[in-house]
């Protein structure tokens, strides 16, 4: 077998790399998207001549598929596209307002949860700071 020295891993060696010995094809990293999946298939599937030494031609290649790939693409042949899958900031925010939601709506259900009942709450007196610095009424303390 002829070699041209280290195989570039990653997106890169999909995209870039002329790959033309190409014997078999490992996927040793999930790969989500269609056309990035077909496009490291379609390496498997170049010819080369004398790959194995003089007349001894690329006949095939195998998969080995640590990842499961196949099995995504199987269930999900689109991958992920664009629209399904929103930056991680945008997610995040969207569980904490849900979060802040459930719990707005069923505060009893959280303290009971956490095993607090009223009786565990701090007394505040009107006028007294809270522990944000405001008072129980939602204004700032007056000056002393």
């Amino acid at each position: 077998m002829k070699a041209r020295g280290r195989l570039p891993s990653g997106v890169q060696a999909n995209l870039k790399w002329g790959a033309e010995e190409v014997a078999n094809l490992l996927f040793f990293k999930p790969v989500y998207w269609r056309i990035t999946f077909w496009q490291m298939i379609g390496r498997g599937t170049r010819l080369c001549h004398d790959l194995y030494g003089p007349g001894e031609d690329k006949q095939d290649f195998r998969v080995v598929d640590f990842c499961f790939n196949f099995d995504f693409f199987r269930e999900k042949p689109e991958g992920i596209t664009a629209s399904d899958s929103a930056p991680l900031g945008t997610r995040l925010f969207r569980a904490r307002v849900q979060l802040l939601g459930h719990i707005q709506a069923n505060p009893e259900h959280i303290r009971a949860r956490a095993g607090l009942t009223d009786a565990d709450a701090p007394p505040v007196s009107v006028g007294d700071p809270g522990r944000n610095g405001f008072c129980s009424d939602g204004a700032f303390p007056a000056e002393v």
